[in-house]
């Protein structure tokens, strides 16, 4: 079968206005690399991933098995870059893409290849929802049905979420003749579903596409949706919170350089409006042709507010495609990155005003073929979140070698703090540091952030986090320490270089509230507000079945143990907590939108014959905590009355 072929030049078919170029100095600001993690095998090749971040950090990232036939795969990571359970099998698919929902679940797109008795190509669009570990749940729901009259070339499908649930899926045709003319015409869509997955009558036709991947959506945070097209220009589709054009439905020209621009991306800004990012080849008349990468912001009425276009650094001066992509972290800043000439991953920093903090910066070596695929989670829990192609040999020689052994790589990148802390809050602006003292020893605390406003940290044992700390609204940072260590807290405003001491005593489990001094007072040594008192428990009798991971229970302890949360809301209703898996005998609970406790299973058979549970509190609102061992029934529950901040330890429980 006859197919498009990789590189297919792009003719103008609009008149392009001149932009300007906007540029600063970038400042000496990189990213650190604080975990990798590798996936793939020598079965398959391992391509075309895609990643989304759950509340709370964990992560599922998504890929392409090119067996015969293609297949699906879906692997859940803790905050650390650790699986969390096997690899799970999604089944037959092509080309996934993957959102997180508020409920810790995903949201999966794929193309399926539909059997044809002409032996052509005939794609449809499908989505399914993942539950919290990434397993299939429910059937998959068919966006856009295959075409009956024209083989289609595959093109990955884009998807969106919004904050209300409601989600967009924007996809390409390229419709092509293998008898004849190649190819026919290429063409943009998008159509809106509900939260439940269905799908809205209407599929809205953009209209003409450029051959290479031209089409992208993103919700801002009010409600609506911009789609980008490309056809040499940029042009934006606005669609509001109903998901029915806006306006008179006219499109927008929203970017787009001289010549030709492809592959446009679409991220929302936290203010309202959105980023995009495009690449544009230039076919200078007396120099060879240049692809680079531009950078701009789109306003919610999805114009440009100003002429100002921002080159991200990332070109190449071989035309080669970049296969850019780019994602935020909690303080609205945004990492452009993609490859590089020699199969490299590189990416720059930009503020949340769209201005470069860095330099152009190597995020992953060269590769000995520079074609493979990128994905940045669109939104970081704390920092951000990079997998990429990698390790592909080509099997045949040059000048048109084909690629075998294609596995995936990643990286959890966030921007330096100061020393050891962790930097939490708006702009990152509270450096947070821990140092302990334990039998004998002493160390300082390993943190990792989780959003924008909470941290984990380890102390003494390397496998489990002893300490959660969170940055209220109101600008007091509560912690929860189920560790009888002796805590020493450092907490600095970075901007104004103000200290905070606290600590805490050996010997007890506490949680606490540090309140940090008024603007002008001087730092000094602040009294913490705790209560190590042990929330009251009751034993009973539970249900035996297997413990299922769902968005609302932790299944710890190889499954053995399950773990679920509720609290009481300030209307007086009682709501199940979101369950965070961290690792396989840790985790965490969300009570609405702050945190809740921290629960760890500590198995001290050894010591007494029981599995131990420790529990730190997060929140001061009324909780029950029950944790069920599914092969005898038994359940230990333990209670939290309001406004009581607790860490305790239970080492009688199981």
């Amino acid at each position: 079968m006859r197919t498009p072929s990789a590189r297919l030049r792009r003719f103008s078919v609009l008149a392009l206005f001149a932009v300007g170029f906007a540029s600063l100095p970038a400042a000496a600001v990189e990213l650190q690399k604080i975990a990798t993690f590798a996936l793939g095998d020598a079965a398959c090749d391992d391509r075309f991933p895609d990643v989304a971040v759950r509340p709370g950090g964990t992560f599922l990232v998504v890929w392409e098995r090119s067996c015969s036939p293609f297949s699906l795969a879906a692997q859940l990571y803790d905050v650390q870059g650790q699986p969390l359970g096997p690899r799970r099998d999604l089944g037959q698919g092509r080309r996934p893409q993957v959102v997180a929902l508020a409920d810790g679940t995903f949201v999966l797109s794929s193309l399926r290849n539909t059997p044809s008795p002409d032996d052509l190509e005939r794609f449809a669009v499908d989505v399914r929802r993942l539950d919290a570990v990434g397993q299939p749940a429910g059937s998959p729901v068919e966006v856009r049905a295959p075409r009956a009259d024209a083989a289609v070339w595959l093109v990955p499908a884009r998807l969106a979420v919004g904050a209300d649930g409601r989600l967009a899926v924007a996809w390409q045709e390229i419709q092509f003749n293998p008898f004849g003319i190649p190819i026919t015409q290429s063409l943009g869509f998008v159509r809106f579903l509900s939260p439940g997955l269905a799908p809205a009558q209407a599929t809205f036709l953009l209209g003409l596409a450029t051959l290479e991947p031209s089409v992208d959506v993103a919700f801002e945070p009010s409600g609506r949706a911009l789609v980008a097209l490309s056809i040499n220009a940029l042009i934006g589709y606005l669609f509001d919170a109903s998901g029915q054009p806006s306006g008179t439905g006219t499109p927008l020209h929203v970017g787009g350089g001289q010549i030709s621009s492809f592959h446009p991306r679409l991220a929302p800004r936290a203010g309202g409006g959105w980023w995009l990012a495009w690449e544009e080849v230039q076919f200078p008349a007396t120099s060879p042709e240049r692809q680079d990468v531009l950078l701009a912001t789109v306003a919610s009425d999805g114009r440009l507010p100003n002429a100002a276009i921002q080159q991200t650094g990332l070109h190449n001066p071989h035309a080669t495609e970049i296969r850019q992509a780019f994602g935020l972290d909690p303080d609205g800043n945004l990492l452009v990155a993609g490859r590089d000439l020699q199969g490299g991953l590189s990416g720059r920093l930009f503020d949340p005003l769209g201005r470069p903090i860095s330099g152009l910066f190597r995020i992953a070596p060269h590769d000995p073929q520079p074609l493979g695929n990128v994905a940045l989670a669109a939104h970081g829990a704390g920092g951000f979140l990079a997998v990429w192609e990698g390790d592909a040999n080509p099997a045949t020689p040059p000048p048109q070698p084909e690629q075998q052994g294609w596995n995936l790589h990643g990286a959890l990148l966030r921007r330096p703090c100061t020393g050891s802390a962790v930097c939490l809050g708006p702009g990152a602006g509270q450096a947070v540091e821990i140092s302990w003292t334990q039998n004998g020893q002493s160390g300082t605390g390993r943190g990792v952030r989780t959003d924008r406003d909470g941290a984990l940290f380890v102390l003494a044992n390397p496998a489990l986090f002893d300490l959660a700390v969170r940055l209220d609204a109101d600008g007091t940072l509560v912690w929860a320490a189920p560790t009888g260590a002796e805590l020493r807290f450092r907490w600095t405003d970075v901007a104004t270089g103000r200290l905070v001491t606290a600590s805490k005593p050996r010997g007890r489990f506490a949680s606490g509230r540090i309140v940090p001094p008024t603007r002008n007072l001087p730092a000094f040594e602040l009294a913490l507000l705790t209560e190590d008192r042990d929330p009251g428990f009751a034993t009973t009798g539970a249900d035996t079945a297997v413990c299922a991971p769902s968005p609302t229970a932790l299944c710890l302890f190889g499954g053995r143990f399950k773990a679920t949360m509720t609290w009481t809301h300030s209307s007086g209703s009682e709501l199940a907590a979101l369950a965070v898996p961290i690792a396989d005998r840790q985790g965490t609970f969300i009570a609405g939108t702050g945190p809740g406790a921290l629960v760890t299973l500590v198995d001290g058979r050894a010591h007494n014959g029981k599995i131990w549970v420790y529990l730190g509190g997060l929140s001061d609102a009324a909780y029950r905590v029950t944790v069920t061992d599914t092969t005898t029934g038994r359940a230990r529950t333990y209670t939290n009355p309001a406004g009581r901040l607790s860490s305790s330890a239970d080492r009688k429980a199981f």
